[in-house]
């Protein structure tokens, strides 16, 4: 060996002992040393013969065969490859990693290193959650970035993120599968269709179930390419769908507006799935509450148009050109307005617009009226005349009732938390002041308040439309529990519940105080012994807070036990979604996914992305209700014959 070869092991002039056996120097008689990799290792010699036969590592202890008359090339390769060698010991500081948790807030803390792969997964990921286009790898700034941050980072090409998308689509298909192969509950669906910028027509179908420990999950299954939407064909697709995720024997509801083409959709669903569903289908059926909403606000909003259109007229004439809206400030100023900020105009088809245009300008009607003395132009130029006091009143009337429905909108269009609890609420709220203004002393707003409980009443006016589900479910949830024993306390009897056309609008109480009468007559009649719902019945009510949102899941986690086929109930029920809001947020997505620059994206990788970055959120989404307000113009068309249940949303597209 030379001394070049060992130049670069350090020197070690201990000759420690492994054993009795072991020497105690480097160099005897007979076996002379000169490398000084026999310096890394003890030696074991034969007790009769004193030679060499074994040498152990200093560092990993492992055993080698050592001989002097055959070299050391054996102890410098174990040594190359020794893990606790020094110099093959790296002592560089670690790389620490800091990010947010993405289920949490929480700050995680770990070593990094180097990561081909989970560099590339993270590529995918970022191009699905933050809708990016698989061409960004190829973008300078992209590279540039890459180089700076990770220069160990190969950049895949755009098909090969593409590939990676796939793959994640499918793999998280599969944990979703699992989740819902695992449910104890049944689960809720809602859909709705839309139609691309290219004119390709979609469906999207969106999940909705409690787990075992009382979590809600919004997900969407599917964003499927369909020929047509025709009811049929949209009953045929969603059909395909259920089965695909093989939730036949879970299905509960089917959430959909009030296009009549979802009406023989739906139709079409409970004859394949009858033996399947609960009770046969009978409340499979939910109406978007929403959309019910909205059209009662468009009724309504007609009889008190002319004070809406002076308003209109007046706000945009402040706004047509600098100098007007800076007299108008000044007016304002002059009577001393405390609103910062000007007037909006409202887009004229969508009444959430026409709120707060009208919510704002309320603000400024001292200044309207300073206005009109300021500018001898403006009563001149408004053709149907400056806004009355009359109109101004009317406009306060009109704009606590939009606030009362704009309000009741947001709460009922969510996804992430519980709102048939709500549903019932809503609905009694808006029914009492629509009551009070059918009785107000203003002939306008007595006017509004009419038209718009006549669209009330063709929703929710009789018991045929009353939802009497929770008086049916229990006895049959409660056979499905207890079919195992012998138990036959069914207490509940709707047999001569009436579905007939009885209105409630004329006779409210004295309808629902009969109908209680004569449950209670027949209750008496049937009851053997007290049952779980008896007991549910009596127990005491969760008061109110006032500004907190009660946690009806957390009660019902905490009373399962208790209640075991009220509970069951519950988990159903409560997963129900009352509007369709869940599957029409999606288009945003796919809009922005689908532009005028990707339009080449086949409908498989369309619904790969869309579905994917539902999934791999799964956490607190902000649903933007103006946006989807905006998509409800159109229903009362479809209520009265339109074959086509398709929301127009093209204008996301163009937005983004």
């Amino acid at each position: 060996m030379s001394n070049t070869d060992n130049s670069s092991v350090p020197m070690d002039d201990e000759s420690e002992v492994g054993n009795e056996n072991a020497t105690t120097k480097s160099t005897k008689v007979g076996n002379k040393r000169k490398s000084e990799y026999w310096n890394h290792f003890w030696d074991f010699r034969d007790p009769v013969t004193k030679k060499i036969v074994q040498v152990k590592c200093k560092y990993c202890e492992k055993m080698l065969t050592g001989n002097t008359n055959n070299g050391t090339s054996s102890l410098k390769k174990h040594l190359g490859a020794c893990s606790k060698y020094p110099p093959n010991v790296d002592k560089k500081q670690k790389l620490i990693s800091v990010y947010k948790s993405p289920e949490s807030d929480a700050t995680i803390v770990s070593n990094w290193k180097f990561d081909e792969t989970a560099c590339r997964l993270g590529l995918a990921r970022m191009v699905i959650v933050d809708e990016q286009p698989f061409s960004i790898v190829e973008r300078e700034g992209f590279r540039y970035f890459c180089s700076v941050a990770v220069p160990q980072f190969h950049i895949p090409s755009r098909f090969t993120v593409a590939r990676d998308v796939k793959n994640i689509f499918v793999c998280e298909s599969g944990k979703l599968k699992k989740l819902i192969g695992c449910l104890k509950s049944r689960v809720s669906l809602t859909t709705d269709c839309w139609t691309s910028i290219q004119n390709f027509n979609y469906l999207c179908l969106t999940a909705h179930f409690i787990d075992d420990n009382w979590k809600l999950h919004k997900r969407i299954l599917n964003f499927q390419l369909m020929d047509s939407h025709k009811g049929k064909e949209i009953g045929k697709v969603v059909e395909a769908c259920i089965l695909k995720w093989e939730i036949e024997d879970r299905l509960f509801s089917l959430t959909v507006d009030n296009a009549s083409s979802n009406d023989v959709a739906v139709g079409y669903l409970k004859i394949h799935f009858h033996d399947k569903l609960v009770l046969e289908g009978s409340f499979f059926h939910m109406r978007c509450a929403c959309h019910v909403l909205n059209l009662i606000v468009k009724d309504g909003l007609s009889s008190v148009k002319s004070s809406i259109a002076r308003i209109r007229a007046a706000v945009r004439y402040v706004r047509s050109s600098p100098s007007r809206a800076k007299l108008f400030a000044h007016s304002s100023m002059l009577v001393k307005v405390s609103c910062k900020g000007s007037v909006c105009l409202d887009v004229a088809t969508r009444w959430n617009s026409t709120f707060l245009m009208l919510e704002i300008a309320l603000k400024f009607e001292k200044a309207f009226n300073r206005f009109a003395e300021d500018d001898p132009d403006f009563s001149r130029e408004l053709k149907d005349g400056v806004p009355t006091q009359e109109d101004w009143v009317n406009a306060k009337v009109l704009s606590l009732c939009l606030k009362l429905f704009y309000e009741s909108t947001k709460k009922m269009s969510g996804s992430l938390y519980v709102t048939t609890n709500l549903y019932f609420h809503e609905v009694l709220e808006v029914l009492s002041c629509l009551i009070e203004w059918e009785n107000s002393t203003n002939m306008d707003i007595r006017i509004m308040g009419r038209q718009m409980r006549e669209k009330f009443d063709k929703y929710y006016g009789d018991l045929g439309k009353t939802n009497i589900m929770m008086l049916k479910l229990f006895n049959h949830y409660d056979a499905i529990i207890a079919s195992s024993s012998s138990k036959n306390n069914r207490n509940i009897n709707v047999a001569n519940v009436d579905n007939g056309s009885e209105n409630l609008s004329s006779s409210n109480s004295e309808q629902m105080k009969k109908f209680y009468d004569d449950f209670d007559e027949e209750e008496s009649d049937f009851i053997v012994e007290k049952s779980e719902l008896d007991y549910y019945l009596e127990e005491a009510r969760e008061r109110r807070v006032e500004g907190e949102m009660f946690d009806i899941l957390g009660w019902w986690k905490e009373k399962s036990d208790k209640y075991n086929v009220l509970s069951t109930l519950a988990k159903d029920i409560l997963a129900i979604p009352i509007s369709t809001v869940s599957s029409e947020s999606a288009f945003s997505t796919s809009g922005r996914i689908l532009d005028q620059f990707r339009s080449s994206l086949g409908p498989n990788m369309v619904e790969a992305l869309v579905c994917t970055q539902d999934w791999l959120r799964a956490s607190n989404v902000c649903i933007d209700i103006e946006r989807f307000l905006e998509d409800v113009q159109k229903y009362e068309e479809e209520l009265d014959g339109s074959d086509t249940g398709i929301t127009q949303v093209n204008e996301f597209v163009g937005n983004n």
